[in-house]
């Protein structure tokens, strides 16, 4: 055809080709994959035992007033150490072995973890916390 004509078989200059964008949504679907599979990865690694002895990071079922969270932390064997405000996660210092499984088991904790050494890595702006937690003594 000539110059200027509007075939439609002819694509405009300068026009994208459309279609073929399987690779696209092949590198899209790959991409969500594996960081799915680094998440169970990385939470495996993380998930602190029930015997755990040392710092955590503790997140309730629901959230919890201040009052509430200490009273369940102190009773499971743990220290509050400072709140995560974005996340309503506590980092505690876990004082008993024991301490993590009544944690889970009596006191509704639902994510217990401990450090791997990829805290600030993986907390991301997670990882602003507020002031540490005010010296109160505990009482279970």
């Amino acid at each position: 055809m000539s110059p200027g004509s509007n075939s439609p078989t002819e694509a405009a200059p300068g026009a994208a080709r459309t279609g073929g964008g399987w690779p696209l949504w092949a590198t899209l679907a790959a991409a969500l994959l594996l960081t799915a599979l680094a998440g169970v990865f990385v939470y495996r690694l993380a998930r602190a035992p029930d015997d755990h002895v040392g710092r955590a990071l503790v997140f309730f079922e629901q959230p919890l007033a201040d009052r509430e969270a200490y009273l369940r932390l102190a009773a499971g064997g743990a220290e509050p150490i400072r709140l995560m405000t974005a996340a309503d996660g506590w980092v505690v210092e876990v004082r008993d072995a024991g301490g993590v499984g009544r944690l889970r088991t009596e006191h509704g904790a639902s994510w217990v973890l401990r450090d791997i050494g990829m805290g600030r890595t993986l907390a991301g702006c997670l990882a602003l916390v507020r002031a540490p937690a005010e010296r109160k003594p505990l009482q279970p």
